[in-house]
């Protein structure tokens, strides 16, 4: 009986096996953290609808289906309050349902890097975690917190927020 064959799919299954766990140990240790981010750091407001596309396909140029240039102020701590005009990526097919205004979370040093008031040092020791800063989204659709962080919905932002401030 030839053993190589068996050995090499043996391997090939644990292989296997080790890439989908490694995804979803992976998954799970950024869920944690972006949820330990917005509890400490995210500010819900909504945004003024500044433009809108949908996109057909989309993939590592284009990050979301739904395209959403907002506007809203940002009260940043390096300049004052100011206007902020960002890009708003999403999948959620709700975001069409608000044509004026959308609300949005955010973390305010993100917004200062985006306006390079910050470099990528700073903002990674602002937010206290360790996060690939080109990976990751920091400012998001108000429905799409359940997707990218381990909170159910956005009043537990709100209970992170108030039990902080106590």
């Amino acid at each position: 009986m030839d053993w190589f064959p068996i050995c090499m799919g043996a391997f090939g299954v644990a292989f296997i096996v080790f890439i989908f766990l490694k995804s979803y140990l992976d998954d799970k240790k950024e869920r944690r953290v972006l949820t330990e981010i917005f509890q400490q750091h995210g500010i819900r407001t909504n945004a003024k609808v500044v433009g809108f596309q949908e996109h057909h396909t989309y993939g590592r140029g284009i990050p979301g289906r739904f395209e959403i240039d907002i506007s809203f102020r940002y009260p940043s701590p390096r300049i004052g309050d100011s206007p902020c005009t960002v890009k708003l990526w999403t999948n959620d097919p709700a975001c069409k349902d608000y044509p004026d205004e959308i609300p949005i979370v955010y973390v305010p040093p993100y917004i200062d890097y985006l306006y390079e008031l910050t470099d990528s040092a700073e903002l990674i020791r602002q937010i206290g975690q360790p996060v690939n800063i080109y990976a990751v989204r920091l400012l998001l659709f108000e429905k799409d917190i359940a997707k990218s962080t381990s909170m159910r919905s956005i009043d537990e932002l709100q209970r992170g927020n108030a039990s902080e401030k106590v």
